[in-house]
């Protein structure tokens, strides 16, 4: 039961109104049944635990926005998914994701 978070895509780009850098980052998160991928992705995402998650079904999405310190505007932006066992990688890349 190995847990694997794989980058899918990396994207950096700036705003001509903005200083800095921004960046989207796309991670899979990929695991055998009941390891706690959603409890990863929750957890992530809303900075909370869930004690008892559902059985997830096809994929769950999150996000999360990171304001890095410095004195330019750097934002991070993370995009997470998680899938399970029975669904296949298409469900999410073939998604448009």
């Amino acid at each position: 039961m190995r847990l694997q978070v794989v980058l899918l895509h990396f994207q950096s780009f700036s705003t001509p109104d903005e200083d800095g850098q921004h960046y989207v980052l796309k991670f899979i998160i990929t695991s055998d049944a009941a390891v706690g991928k959603s409890s990863l992705l929750v957890r992530l995402t809303d900075r909370r635990f869930l004690a008892t998650p559902d059985p997830t079904l096809g994929v769950e999405f999150g996000s999360k926005l990171i304001t890095l310190p410095g004195p330019e505007s750097t934002v991070v932006k993370l995009q997470l998914a998680q899938r399970a066992c029975a669904a296949s990688p298409g469900a999410i890349i073939g998604g448009g994701w």
